[in-house]
């Protein structure tokens, strides 16, 4: 666990004591939590975090038992397990489901785009205000809960890469529907990887860079196999979040319900500062291992070649779901006014 994340689990049980929750009319609730990541990378500090604090506020009515690395589903299996309420709490990464959650995956699908600073509030409002994501919840049966990100992506590469032309024809692993359009725009070969996958494709020379941020590299052991960190930035993400099903949201008490979206908001609260502090001890744990920050010379260029990723979200859902066109539209726009750009028609 981060040291942040120990000084908030501190606090935070002193706090409960004096919890305004009344814990007698919280229910008695056994939830198995399942998670995408390994038990040792920072985020699943926060399922910790989440677990902890839902026992100790509760005087121990809330149980949740975590299990992480897809114990209990896969990408593929989560959301049909937890919409079943099969699973109590799912860690579910929206972007790999854009046939089910094109609008709810906005903001971890598309690169290149948000801060890392605002995406969790970007993605907050429009979990709350965007109907059209409504109903992609309420037709799945979800509910979201806590919301964390992950900063800025750049790439991991086992050779120096400098300029567009170190770029050109480089295999990265990638993910996703948009992921890999932007990585073609730069000249680069996508190629869609698993977590799990992706030291052994840098070891064997399937890949010769990652798409990946500093914060995880050090927890999946990339700086073994890839000794070249670049400093472009690629955009933050809202990343996993903890969804339950409707069903089980509806049925509980409105003290439970309180009390979840008390420790969900002090979760989110910790996201950014608790990546800060990951972040530069990881930077320090590469470069103790012989991994170089490389700088990107032509910044300016790459950028120019990325496309406005919101208008290709767009473009692909009006694409694939002509009757969300105008709501994609509209949504795009939303999007830009919180992020203080021009709306675009």
């Amino acid at each position: 666990m981060t040291k942040l994340a120990s000084r908030i689990f501190g606090a935070s049980l002193a706090l409960a004591a004096v919890s305004t929750t009344a814990s007698a009319e919280i229910d008695r609730l056994f939830l198995q939590l399942g998670s995408p990541f390994p038990e040792g990378v920072y985020l699943s500090d926060i399922d910790r975090f989440v677990a902890a604090e839902l026992a100790e506020r509760s005087d121990g009515r809330i149980e949740v038992d975590l299990n992480f690395s897809n114990a209990l589903g896969g990408p593929n299996e989560i959301i049909p397990l937890v919409g079943a309420s099969a699973i109590g709490l799912g860690g579910i990464v929206t972007g790999y489901h854009f046939g089910e959650l094109p609008f709810a995956g906005l903001t971890n699908a598309v690169p290149a785009t948000f801060e890392a600073d605002s995406v969790l509030d970007i993605t907050e409002t429009l979990y709350a205000e965007n109907e059209t994501i409504q109903a992609e919840f309420d037709r799945l049966n979800l509910k979201p809960l806590v919301l964390r990100h992950l900063p800025q992506y750049t790439l991991l590469c086992t050779e120096p890469v400098r300029t567009m032309d170190d770029l050109r024809g480089k295999k990265v692993r990638s993910y996703g529907a948009f992921i890999p359009q932007m990585l073609e725009a730069l000249g680069a070969i996508p190629v869609n990887l698993g977590m799990p996958e992706m030291y052994e494709s840098l070891q064997r020379g399937v890949v010769d860079c990652v798409y990946w941020t500093r914060s995880l590299t050090v927890p999946f052991k990339l700086h073994e196999v890839a000794k070249y960190m670049s400093d472009l930035d690629l955009g933050a993400i809202n990343a996993v979040t903890l969804f339950t099903s409707q069903d089980n949201w509806n049925s509980w008490s409105p003290e439970t319900r309180a009390l979840f979206m008390e420790v969900a908001a002090e979760a989110k609260a910790m996201s950014l500062p608790m990546t800060q502090e990951v972040e530069a001890a990881a930077l320090e744990v590469m470069r103790a291992n012989g991994v170089e920050v490389i700088e990107f010379e032509e910044k300016d260029a790459a950028y120019a070649a990325v496309p406005d990723m919101l208008t290709l979200w767009v473009e692909q859902i009006s694409e694939r779901f002509p009757d969300l066109a105008e709501e994609a539209a509209g949504t795009a726009n939303d999007v830009r006014q919180m992020m203080g750009e021009d709306s675009q028609s």
